[in-house]
């Protein structure tokens, strides 16, 4: 099935998004509009609703405008 097969291609941009950016799973959610478990849902592979697919991918598709987080 489509979704199924479009989670780890989802999940791979969203790990790829939160490394380039620096940010963690609850600054990441923030910023996606989704909550820090859903995040991490789909980093872990967990199949997710549609909605959220979309959302998600939105978040990850967009350009960055804002800078990198410094390390602490």
């Amino acid at each position: 099935n489509t979704i199924s097969t479009s989670v780890p291609a989802l999940t791979a941009l969203l790990i790829e998004k939160r490394r380039r950016l620096g940010v963690s799973l609850r600054k990441a959610a923030k910023l996606s509009g989704s909550s820090a478990s859903t995040l991490s849902r789909v980093e872990n592979g967990r199949v997710f609703d549609w909605d959220t697919g979309q959302a998600i991918l939105r978040w990850v598709l967009e350009e960055e405008t804002q800078p990198m987080e410094q390390p602490q």
